[in-house]
């Protein structure tokens, strides 16, 4: 009898994403996605070198017959699936044993503006996720942004029940500020810059994460070990959150 070859999925081929690829794809073909042709192909042929298999899949998660099609490309043998916009897709394919990992932001836990609660926990259809008036009325793009990644975990928790009945888990991560290319570039802002600097060193770890940091909890949560965890959100950023809410003046 031949098995197929187990496979990982990854959408996003940024420094999280490569990194998670190399730490648990382990002989196991990985299917990887990003909107981006060029960061796309550098990542795959760096995977490749690595002595990986890698199949590459343009893709725009904002579009759902994109993801839509990826996902059914992928479905023989899905475990792990690297972000909160493609859920709807991959329950259709989700089987015993798969263990889905969305990669958030712990943006979402340091929100500095008062945002009604109907807004944070908004789980309306994706064709009128953003139809909400509160939303529309969003004009601070950090606050935006901010909403969409606390709606990727409100999502997750809605949905971890319907993947448990199909005996599929699904969990959501939220990183800090973590020592990526993207991250790097954003530190060349004296503003933004001045900004990071001061909630590191105001958190309890006091250093940028790395993707390490990450992809070891991805790892752990797409293991055995992990088969009892299903709808948690787990926040990875050195302490920032937990600083910013009990800061002390």
């Amino acid at each position: 009898m031949v098995f197929p070859q187990a496979t990982i999925v990854i959408t996003g081929s940024g420094g999280i994403g490569t990194s998670i690829a190399r730490r648990i794809a382990n002989g196991q073909r990985i299917f990887l996605s990003d909107v981006s042709q060029v960061n796309l192909d550098g990542a795959a042929e760096a995977l490749r070198r690595d002595g990986h298999t890698v199949e590459a899949h343009l893709v725009d998660v904002s579009k759902y017959d994109q993801v839509k099609a990826f996902a059914d490309t992928a479905a023989a043998s899905v475990d792990l699936l690297g972000t909160a916009n493609v859920l709807d897709a991959f329950y259709e394919v989700a089987m015993p044993g798969q263990s889905i990992v969305c990669v958030g932001s712990g943006s979402a836990h340091v929100m500095k503006e008062e945002v009604p609660l109907e807004v944070l926990d908004h789980l309306a259809p994706r064709d009128a996720l953003l139809s909400h008036p509160a939303i529309q009325a969003t004009v601070n793009p950090l606050l935006a942004y901010q909403i969409a990644k606390r709606g990727s975990l409100a999502r997750v928790q809605l949905m971890a029940k319907a993947f448990g009945l199909k005996g599929a888990q699904i969990n959501i991560i939220s990183p800090g500020m973590i020592a990526t290319e993207r991250g790097r570039l954003e530190l060349e802002g004296d503003m933004l810059r001045a900004y990071i600097e001061m909630l590191t060193k105001e958190s309890a770890m006091d250093r940028l994460g790395t993707v390490d940091d990450v992809s070891n909890l991805v790892e752990f949560l797409v293991s055995d070990r992990a088969s009892f965890i299903s709808g948690a959100d787990i926040v990875v950023d050195g302490g920032v959150a937990a600083a910013q809410r009990w800061k002390r003046e």
